[in-house]
């Protein structure tokens, strides 16, 4: 007798549990076509003075967007810097050999900062960019 009552509860609940699955169905919802609008990228344009300058201040947002632990505009301040520096590399040429070089480790450096999520890197290319701010002429 218990037999019987335990696999009767037990088809019970198996019937309950197919009634209520079966119940179940899958409901498709329409999608709508979106468009995504990219806003055109604006290549930074000046001297080398004031694209240093701008590079000074990108890295002065990206330190405190570190210091914030603000990853996504972090990203973007590297973003920034780096279409700045696509645009003073050039013009940095007359520069010399050396000026040029530190100016890329200190790029290397701040992108070091944001990929490894190191705000001290950030610090420490900001107060080196600030040095070699000595040497770009201010034409």
């Amino acid at each position: 007798m218990r037999f019987y009552r335990a696999n009767l509860t037990l088809c019970a609940v198996c019937a309950t549990g197919a009634l209520f699955l079966s119940s179940c169905a899958t409901r498709v919802i329409e999608t709508v076509a979106t468009s995504v609008v990219v806003a055109p990228a604006t290549i930074p344009s000046g001297s080398v003075r004031q694209l240093f300058d701008q590079v000074v201040a990108e890295t002065e947002r990206l330190s405190a967007a570190m210091n914030k632990a603000d990853s996504a505009g972090a990203r973007q301040h590297l973003a920034s810097i780096d279409s700045i520096w696509l645009a003073m590399q050039p013009l940095a040429q007359d520069l010399g050999d050396q000026t040029l070089e530190d100016l890329q480790r200190m790029i290397d450096l701040v992108h070091t900062s944001v990929e490894r999520n190191r705000p001290a890197d950030a610090d420490k290319a900001l107060r080196f960019l600030l040095l070699l701010g000595e040497s770009i002429p201010n034409s």
